[in-house]
């Protein structure tokens, strides 16, 4: 979330080169750890629901929400992709 927040803040002040380095960067990272999600969700599904579930440890599941927010932002503010954006909001 911090790479979209920053390269938006970078858009906003002007730095494209920058704010677009970021968005790419943000989309590897994003890609890397929903598709880390997916092979543990495949592998150990009690697991990742018991994570889900609990309230001390489901916190983290909002944070793939805040930042799939985040990256659709970018998308918008930074590539100008809106559909891109509508996807990830779907």
């Amino acid at each position: 979330m911090a790479t979209g927040i920053v390269g938006t803040a970078l858009q906003q002040q002007g730095f494209l080169q920058a704010a677009r380095l970021l968005l790419w960067l943000n989309v590897l990272l994003y890609g890397g750890l929903l598709a880390l999600l997916m092979l543990r969700l495949a592998s150990v599904p009690r697991r990742v629901w018991a994570d889900f579930s609990d309230p001390q440890r489901g916190v983290g599941f909002l944070t793939l929400v805040a930042g799939t927010a985040v990256l659709g932002g970018q998308w918008v503010l930074n590539g100008g992709a809106s559909a891109v954006a509508g996807v990830l909001a779907g």
